[in-house]
């Protein structure tokens, strides 16, 4: 509020009736509705429910219940613009990226915002090059055949004889090439929504995120 407050205020003009810690948790509660609309008519809904003693509280003044999808539209209005400028205070770009992170921030006790862990995760990438044959036939080779285990019932059965993946060279590492992209070797990955687990033939991308607010 310290910062975002100042960027929304103007000195002329008539003086807000909703402030935007206000409008915030306006829109925070109107979230936590089960199948809720994000809507500002929804949000405007939110602040003619809450009691005078709340909306003073939270810095609502003059509310008129007849009125208040204005006051939280020109709001919603201002405090977009000022995201999209992406205003500088004390060295940090004000925008919607920041926001969120400070959301997401403030909703995690302190005690739990810092770690000394580092998450990783991957994500399979097939290949660009083409794949002559089927490639639940590719071989586990390598590194992959030690580290990527498969059962039996990941491979979908078929009704018919899978044609067997053509071998195009074997790379310095000793792994099979199996396109015309040399650097992509045969893997296995987890099933998805979409697909069953099995092997096919291109990157794990990974990702590491250190566990820290």
């Amino acid at each position: 509020m310290p910062v975002l407050t100042p960027l929304c205020d103007v000195e002329v003009g008539r003086r807000r009736t909703i402030s935007v810690r206000g409008l915030l948790v306006a829109c925070q509660l109107n979230a936590l509705a089960r199948h809720h609309r994000a809507h500002l008519a929804e949000v405007a809904r939110t602040i003619s429910a809450m009691t005078d003693e709340q909306r003073m509280s939270l810095g609502i003044v003059k509310h008129d219940p007849t009125e208040p999808y204005d006051g939280v539209d020109r709001l919603f209005n201002k405090l977009c613009a000022v995201l999209d400028a992406g205003h500088l205070v004390d060295g940090v770009k004000i925008n919607a990226k920041w926001l969120a992170n400070r959301l997401a921030a403030a909703a995690v006790p302190a005690e739990f915002r810092t770690s000394s862990s580092v998450a990783i995760d991957g994500a399979d990438v097939e290949t660009w090059g083409a794949l002559h044959g089927d490639a639940t036939t590719v071989d586990l080779d390598g590194e992959a055949a030690e580290t990527q285990l498969m059962d039996d019932g990941a491979v979908p059965k078929r009704t018919k004889p899978a044609r067997k993946a053509a071998v195009l060279g074997v790379g310095a590492d000793g792994r099979k090439q199996y396109t015309v992209d040399r650097d992509a070797p045969a893997g296995h990955r987890s099933a998805t929504n979409s697909r069953p687990a099995g092997p096919y033939v291109g990157y794990e991308l990974h990702l590491a995120v250190e566990n820290e607010m």
